[in-house]
């Protein structure tokens, strides 16, 4: 019995294993905005993650630079919002190589950025990889706690 609940874990850690290095979440880059809620003149800085070469951000129409730094994993650039730039939600659109990603800049009327403005870390949201990752990674979780809670019954109490 033992031997068939250390294959079925084994199985589970082996299938989440595959599901989380699979190449279908390739192509999404993850991004830093800090802050991601800003004032017309405040300097945002723009993050690529996991870029290992410089890359391009477009916000509100203009191409800002994102340098990488030899040695890090991550390419940055700096963008000032104009000071007549309209409030609104901005999309910030980051090109890394072959890779691409997205997240929203909120600009506001004035005044400074509002409470809790600092980055957000964003993934391609509703990514069916990403989505598919972390549905295996619980169910992995939950079967292996099912598995120990059923073997824990069974064994004599002393």
């Amino acid at each position: 019995m033992k031997a068939k609940h250390t294959l079925t874990a084994a199985a589970a850690g082996g299938a989440m294993a595959l599901v989380l290095s699979s190449p279908a979440s390739a192509g999404a880059i993850g991004m830093v905005i800090s802050p991601n809620t800003a004032a017309p003149g405040t300097v945002v800085n723009i993050t690529a993650l996991t870029c290992s070469t410089d890359g391009t951000a477009t916000v509100g129409g203009q191409t800002v630079t994102l340098e990488h730094v030899k040695g890090e994993t991550s390419s940055s650039g700096s963008y000032t919002i104009p000071q007549g730039m309209t409030a609104g939600t901005y999309t910030v659109t980051v090109k890394c190589g072959d890779d691409t990603g997205s997240d929203n800049l909120v600009v506001t009327g004035g005044g400074g950025s509002e409470a809790g403005g600092g980055g957000a870390l964003a993934l391609a949201e509703g990514d069916p990889a990403m989505v598919g990752a972390g549905a295996a990674a619980v169910g992995a979780g939950g079967l292996l706690a099912y598995y120990a809670l059923r073997r824990r019954k069974a064994q004599p109490e002393a």
